[in-house]
């Protein structure tokens, strides 16, 4: 899994999901993407410019996304 931001880190920010069989690619878009985003909301929301995370994995084994700006 590839997870890459976009759009810069105003409004239109985002955070895309890949998938590929080997690190080296290649990758195929996810069809949920973005994944992440505020931009569906608008400027007005209280969130903004979210398109940044890191993937973590809890000692339960679930998979969280942790989002930063």
């Amino acid at each position: 899994m590839l997870l890459i931001s976009e759009g810069g880190t105003g409004m239109y920010d985002a955070l895309t999901v890949h998938h590929g069989d080997s690190i080296k690619g290649s990758y195929i878009s996810d069809y949920i993407n973005p994944g992440l985003s505020h931009r569906q909301f608008g400027e007005d929301y209280p969130l903004y410019a979210i398109g940044h995370g890191d993937l973590v994995q809890t000692q339960n084994e679930k998979w969280w996304c942790v989002c930063h700006k």
